[in-house]
């Protein structure tokens, strides 16, 4: 799936983007417009298609992230709901820019994107392995629709039907899905309710021993009067039992409700650590495919270089033989001229010994362009057909010249 991941949001400092480009007024647009504790803002610009997540935190501070789609658009908004919700939950257990509190709230632990750089590195990458899950969920992206504008909007709660928040998204300048219920991940619904029942029991312990405090103090006041000594002393008495069974019991309910925390917090270590363990595998599986991807592509440069020069092979592979052909049949013509002079010959006619060395002379020009222009090859073929039609012509002059005609010849000479 081709896209870009942002991150964004709003710690007490106004807008904070990474990275900070020309998409900043799109953010400020969807903050704008956050009503529910977590909603879904898509907008549709041209063949881009923005999917904003926006998740409210304490004090009206807001965590967004988006992913810009180039040409396709999503089928499935659930899916795409719980893929954010897994992104979020991994933030909080990190802690370094979003946490949760005491009572169980998600709080910012920043002011700026800026200040933990290397943090939002990771969750980008972390995004982008979690939204490779919605690549059997896209689509290609259909025509822009001139009915509608780019500031129609549309607006749905996360039950109502999918096809028809999908068709909206493609259509509208605008969609909305809103989501009130439900906006945890199992984990950091988890976390929350741990945390929340934690601090609960702990308000409620600091009550009874306020309380307990209070009616010590009075008890006290109550010491300054002669007339209820005795029963000041025994009140004390039994108010001290009471108060001292009863801080025992709530340091064993405590110590009992530290040692669930620690227990919580070993196995949330545990589970970082195993998270971490697989974040450098997936890293170590990218690295070596990003050497793979290297490797092919050098080989597939290899593979076009010697295309390239079987090509050229090729090419000179004809023209030679297209040259062959020719000196062939300029060879076939030479040996048919030195055939009709055998023939003749046989017939008893004569020649001038003149019209012999015309003919050696023809060859041997023949013989030397040969020579000068062909290729090793093609001299060594040449050089045994000039050699073979020496022969032929050594063997002519012979017998021309044991004639009555070519020895008046050869002693005119």
């Amino acid at each position: 799936m081709n896209c870009s991941i942002y991150l964004f949001g709003n710690f007490g400092r106004g807008i904070t983007l990474y990275p900070n480009d020309y998409v900043k007024d799109i953010f400020k647009e969807f903050i704008s417009r956050v009503s529910a504790p977590t909603q879904l803002i898509i907008h549709r610009d041209g063949a881009i298609m923005n999917y904003g997540y926006i998740r409210k935190l304490e004090n009206n501070h807001l965590f967004g992230i988006c992913i810009q789609v180039n040409g396709q658009s999503l089928t499935t908004i659930n899916k795409l709901f719980e893929v954010f919700e897994d992104i979020t939950t991994n933030v909080v257990v990190r802690g370094d820019i979003i946490q949760l509190n005491r009572q169980g709230n998600l709080i910012s632990n920043i002011v700026e994107l800026t200040d933990k750089s290397e943090e939002v590195e990771r969750i980008v990458n972390y995004c982008q392995l979690e939204l490779e899950k919605l690549s059997s969920d896209c689509q290609t992206l259909p025509p822009i629709d001139y009915s509608t504008t780019d500031n129609d909007v549309s607006r749905f709660r996360d039950s109502d039907n999918n096809q028809d928040i999908v068709n909206s998204s493609v259509k509208n300048g605008y969609t909305f899905i809103y989501k009130a219920h439900d906006y945890d991940s199992l984990a950091l619904s988890g976390y929350r309710t741990i945390l929340s029942s934690l601090n609960k029991e702990n308000e409620a312990n600091r009550r009874a021993i306020k309380e307990l405090n209070s009616q010590l103090s009075k008890l006290k006041r109550q010491k300054k009067q002669l007339n209820v000594v005795v029963g000041l002393i025994l009140t004390l008495f039994i108010a001290s039992f009471i108060f001292f069974n009863t801080i025992e019991e709530k340091n064993k309910d405590i110590e009992s409700k530290q040692k669930t925390i620690n227990i919580q917090t070993s196995k949330n270590s545990e589970l970082a650590n195993e998270n971490r363990d697989i974040l450098s595998r997936q890293y170590e599986l990218y690295d070596a495919y990003n050497q793979l991807d290297s490797s092919y592509k050098r080989l597939d440069n290899v593979r076009k270089l010697l295309n390239n020069k079987y090509d050229s092979l090729q090419g000179e592979y004809n023209f030679l033989v297209s040259e062959y052909i020719s000196l062939q049949a300029i060879a076939d013509s030479k040996q048919r001229k030195i055939e009709e002079l055998n023939k003749r010959l046989r017939s008893s006619e004569s020649y001038p010994n003149d019209y012999w060395r015309q003919q050696y002379n023809s060859l041997k020009s023949d013989y030397d362009y040969l020579k000068s222009t062909k290729s090793s090859e093609s001299y060594s073929y040449w050089e045994q057909r000039y050699k073979r039609l020496m022969f032929d012509y050594e063997k002519l002059y012979e017998k021309y010249s044991s004639t009555s005609e070519g020895k008046r010849e050869l002693r005119r000479r």
